[in-house]
């Protein structure tokens, strides 16, 4: 497995988090979010604050190169999940 995908197994700081539901939501990320995906660890007490500059940070093409998707896709309240997830959609 890769050093990524092997830090990140076990017990997550969203797992603890209320603002979980924010972030996926509104693509933030948190200073304690960043450093459970460079360093594989974190501080399960620390103050939280989710912000968009650091969700673009950690995800990244530069980090995790994939496919180019169309804004319009991801933002459509009308198209499912399962529709983006397969690339089922046509616009």
């Amino acid at each position: 497995m890769s050093e990524v995908v092997d830090a990140l197994v076990g017990d997550a700081p969203c797992d603890f988090c209320g603002l979980a539901r924010l972030c996926r939501t509104q693509r933030r990320a948190c200073a304690v979010f960043e450093d459970y995906v460079t360093a594989g660890q974190f501080d399960r007490d620390a103050p939280r604050r989710p912000l968009r500059a650091i969700y673009v940070k950690v995800f990244s093409e530069a980090r995790f190169p994939v496919a180019k998707v169309d804004e319009r896709v991801v933002r459509s309240p009308r198209i499912s999940q399962r529709q983006q997830q397969r690339g089922s959609f046509r616009g």
